[in-house]
């Protein structure tokens, strides 16, 4: 890992700075796809059971995730028509030593934009 089939750019990094009392951290995945090889893709998190994080009809783009990106988490791109493995990246680490942690709830912010959402099964 990182896997990408050719003409694809998929990345995770972290989006602020800080990170929460677990050294979890905020994130942004982005992606391009060139149009020819699909418009509608899959973000998935997990290396065995994997979770859908994010859905999009567009060939190029990001999301943001909460506080719960770690080093090591991997994010896989799926072609939603064919199923197919686009890509694959490991997220690094964060940048913990960069500011004050944020509380494990949430609270304090770590800077850059915010998401809510954790991944989610079964969507």
């Amino acid at each position: 890992m990182p896997f990408a089939e050719p003409g694809v750019s998929f990345t995770i990094v972290p989006s602020g700075v800080g990170c929460t009392s677990t050294g979890s951290y905020r994130g942004k995945v982005s992606w391009e796809v060139p149009g020819s090889m699909t418009s509608k893709v899959e973000i998935q998190v997990g290396e065995q059971e994997r979770q859908v994080f994010a859905r999009s009809n567009e060939s190029v783009g990001s999301e943001e995730t909460g506080d719960w990106v770690s080093k090591g988490l991997v994010f896989v791109l799926i072609d939603r028509n064919t199923d197919m493995l686009l890509a694959a990246i490991e997220a690094g680490p964060g940048q913990c030593d960069a500011a004050p942690a944020a509380d494990a709830e949430g609270d304090a912010e770590t800077g850059g934009d915010s998401a809510d959402g954790a991944p989610s099964e079964g969507e």
